[in-house]
């Protein structure tokens, strides 16, 4: 791949352009060059006007697992949740990107997917308001059985998530995910607070 399109992956990647455990931490962004997101069909919502509360930023996040790795048969589910620590509401809309991390901090390869209702049809992309205090979840399915000739999968210590919209990340230790297909980690859109996804 040509270094222009490497950098142009990078971007959506980090950027999570479109909207789209321990206490987490805000990071500028990083430069990696082993990542890839595959958007679906029409997938970059312009999201809706921002009338009333703003958006929410990073540095006003923080990130959590809501659940430990569920599933067997080689497919794990996970939820996360982004939870508002500012002192007024906000807004989320779309997707978030993600980066796998090893022991070392190191940027692992990752291939984010946008999911639009094959994996996670209760999650929809809509604007919804993130009051103080509260948590906006969402989801994220990988598989560890290797595909093809892969002879090894990305395993991580962590991750690095970029909220919608934003271009900082935040950072949670801890994470071990084995995701075959070059790090493919399927998302949810990022939902209201409140919504059941998958027992």
């Amino acid at each position: 791949m040509a270094r222009s399109a490497v950098g142009f992956a990078v971007l959506i990647v980090l950027c999570a352009c479109g909207g789209g455990g321990p206490a987490s931490a805000a990071h500028p962004s990083a430069t990696p060059t082993s990542l890839v997101t595959t958007l679906p069909p029409g997938a970059a919502p312009s999201g809706p006007s921002a009338a009333g509360p703003d958006r929410c930023h990073t540095g006003g996040l923080s990130l959590a697992t809501l659940s430990t790795p569920n599933g067997g048969a080689g497919n794990f589910v996970q939820e996360f949740g982004l939870t508002n620590r500012t002192g007024v509401a906000c807004w989320v809309y779309g997707y978030v990107g993600m980066a796998l991390l090893d022991a070392g901090g190191n940027l692992l390869p990752t291939r984010v997917v946008r999911d639009t209702g094959s994996r996670f049809a209760f999650a929809h992309v809509g604007q919804y308001t993130v009051q103080p205090g509260a948590t906006a979840p969402f989801w994220v399915h990988w598989e560890d059985v290797p595909v093809g000739s892969q002879s090894a999968c990305t395993t991580s210590a962590g991750l690095i998530l970029t909220p919608p919209d934003e271009t900082t990340q935040l950072r949670l230790n801890g994470v071990r995910i084995t995701a075959c297909n070059g790090g493919e980690l399927d998302v949810s859109p990022v939902t209201a607070p409140g919504t059941i996804g998958p027992g």
